[in-house]
């Protein structure tokens, strides 16, 4: 898939993206406002068709509204592989 118009709407349409798990998180960091995104492996595989497993989240917030939530607002880094 080469047209972005498409794979976009291949990533908005996924399964995944309706999952509670998925959405608690985009509730908790007010994602529907484009304050957090998936990156990473999960949407780079949808796009493709390939299987995904995990969601990683790229978030504009500052790191202390995920710690008074009580989430781990740690950078993963290198560290973080799919």
């Amino acid at each position: 898939m080469t047209d972005p118009n498409a794979a976009l709407e291949t990533v908005k349409q996924a399964a995944w993206l309706k999952r509670p798990a998925v959405r608690a998180v985009y509730e908790l960091l007010d994602g529907d406002l484009g304050h957090v995104r998936a990156v990473g492996g999960i949407v780079r595989n949808t796009i493709l068709g390939r299987p995904h497993w995990r969601c990683g989240y790229g978030q504009y917030l500052h790191a202390r509204r995920c710690d008074e939530a009580g989430r781990n607002s740690g950078h993963q880094g290198s560290a973080h592989r799919n």
